[in-house]
C-alpha cells in the first residue's frame, strides 16, 4: 500500500508542478489589451463587459444591460501569479467607492480569450479580444 501510495504521488507531482508553474508564468503584458464579454443574466437581460488594461496598469470597463449604460469605471489593475486585482479610483456605481478592491483569479489567457473566475462570485467569465 505504501509503495502504491509513493508511485502515484511520484506520478502525480510533476503534473501538480506544471499546472502550479503555469499559474505563475502568467505575464502582464499578455492581458494588456481591450477585452468583450457577455452573459445573460438569468431574468433574461443581456450584459456586455467590455474592459480596457493598459500597460501603465490603468484600466477602464463599460458595462451595458440590454445595450443600455449601466456603469462606467476605472482604476488601476496588479496581477501577482494568477491574482488579478483591480482598484477602482472612479465608478458611475454609487456602491463601488473609490479604493475599492476586487480580486479575480486569472484561468486561462492566450491571443484570444481571457478567462477570469470572480473570488466574489465564484462565477467564471470568458472576454474576447476586441482588438
Amino acid at each position: 500500500m505504501r509503495t502504491r501510495s509513493f508511485l502515484v504521488a511520484l506520478f502525480l507531482s510533476p503534473l501538480l508542478v506544471a499546472v502550479a508553474h503555469a499559474q505563475q508564468d502568467i505575464k502582464s503584458l499578455s492581458l494588456v489589451g481591450k477585452w468583450q464579454a457577455s452573459t445573460q443574466h438569468p431574468s433574461g437581460a443581456m450584459i456586455t463587459t467590455a474592459v480596457q488594461l493598459t500597460e501603465d496598469l490603468k484600466f477602464t470597463s463599460t458595462s451595458t444591460v440590454n445595450d443600455k449604460p449601466f456603469m462606467v469605471a476605472s482604476g488601476t489593475w496588479a496581477l501577482t501569479g494568477a491574482k488579478l486585482e483591480w482598484r477602482y479610483e472612479r465608478s458611475s456605481q454609487p456602491a463601488i467607492q473609490p479604493g475599492y478592491v476586487d480580486v479575480d483569479e486569472v484561468v486561462s489567457v492566450s491571443e484570444s480569450e481571457l478567462r477570469l473566475t470572480s473570488k466574489l462570485s465564484g462565477k467564471t467569465h470568458t472576454y474576447r479580444r476586441s482588438q
